[in-house]
């Protein structure tokens, strides 16, 4: 009990509260990974890792390169640093500087520029005016224009005379397409001589090489061709090659049935084509789609090889190709009213087209 009095216990206590500092000033000199960072705290100029929180989906806005943070020491255990919110002030070390150096800005469009299709597509572009920056430098861009009579020294415009002028449209020619049953990466760039060029890429049957962007110049866009197109639509613009699969169905049919004075009960063909996302036929798989022709209203039959004749519904399984062929069967001896039909590819996902245009006429026309 009396060793309790003496003062060096005393002492020994004071110390090791001390120690066991909670919080201090730092500013933020590097962001190493996901979960820890490196700060400079007051009076040093090492630098120092800490760990910041991982509860969050996105970093915290105060988690910044150069920014002021609060260092916590969890429990008080000098060994274990957390960053645990924005700091009071940047501390300013003995050695080296207060801040760190100012990062590279990275070369990119920094407003407008967009590449869009014309209206009605073409073999052209429309490039917006805007800014771009390469290597530190920021560039203004004032478009593709065109067809501008400019008034200089030696115009050919004659005083007392109406000159033809265009319209100005910002536009840029693309190069040729590639020939059918190819794709093609191109690509749109501009560098530092505020000059757009154009890159052709290698065409290829399936999953085209992208080109690369030179030195000193950035990507305004890629253009993704498919070969016997002939122009190109917003579809094309910025989209990736995926590998073709059928997305949507075509159908082939008289917009007029004729009356017939010879058969009561005559027949016209309706088919359905299969195409992909890039707008082409493609062939059912080896393992098939089955297809259905329904008749949603109206009088007569539907036919199919498969299942013949019925009043409603016929069906068949394509094995390959990229089409199906049905017949509708007109009953002039009853009170015809107008056909609505269904076509239905059990693809995945399943696929629908409709023929809603045909109509019945009668001998009188």
């Amino acid at each position: 009990m009396r060793s309790a009095r003496r003062k060096f216990l005393g002492r020994a206590i004071d110390r090791s509260s001390k120690s066991r500092v909670e919080s201090r000033d730092g500013v933020l000199w590097a962001i190493d990974s996901d979960s820890s960072c490196r700060v400079k705290i007051q009076g040093s100029n090492e630098l120092i890792t800490c760990h910041f929180p991982r509860n969050q989906k996105a970093r915290p806005s105060w988690l910044r390169i150069g920014n002021a943070v609060r260092i916590s020491h969890r429990g008080g255990v000098r060994g274990y640093l957390e960053v645990s919110g924005q700091g009071r002030a940047i501390p300013q070390p003995v050695l080296g500087s207060a801040l760190p150096p100012a990062g590279t800005t990275a070369d990119g469009i920094i407003e407008g520029m967009v590449v869009s299709a014309t209206e009605p597509p073409s073999n052209s572009v429309l490039i917006s005016a805007g800014r771009y920056r390469i290597n530190g430098t920021i560039y203004n861009y004032l478009g593709e224009n065109t067809g501008y009579p400019l008034m200089t020294a030696d115009s050919t415009i004659v005083m007392g005379s109406v000159p033809v002028m265009g319209l100005g449209v910002p536009s840029f020619e693309l190069a040729a397409p590639p020939a059918e049953g190819y794709f093609r990466y191109d690509l749109i760039v501009i560098g530092a001589d505020r000059v757009t060029d154009y890159i052709t890429g290698t065409p290829a049957t399936s999953n085209p090489p992208m080109p690369g962007v030179p030195a000193n110049h950035i990507l305004l866009n890629f253009i993704l061709w498919v070969g016997g197109e002939a122009t190109i639509t917003s579809e094309r613009i910025g989209i990736l090659w995926t590998v073709p699969r059928a997305t949507s169905l075509t159908t082939t049919s008289d917009a007029e049935f004729p009356w017939s004075e010879s058969d009561d009960t005559p027949e016209t063909d309706i088919s359905v084509q299969f195409r992909d996302q890039y707008g082409r036929l493609i062939s059912a798989p080896s393992t098939g789609w089955k297809v259905t022709f329904t008749k949603i209203i109206g009088t007569g039959q539907v036919y199919s090889a498969t299942t013949g004749y019925d009043a409603d519904e016929a069906s068949k399984t394509v094995l390959s190709g990229s089409s199906a062929s049905f017949k509708y069967q007109r009953d002039q001896l009853a009170t015809e009213v107008q056909p609505y039909f269904m076509l239905t590819v059990e693809s995945s996902p399943p696929l629908h087209a409709f023929v809603m245009n045909m109509t019945l006429l009668y001998a009188l026309g």
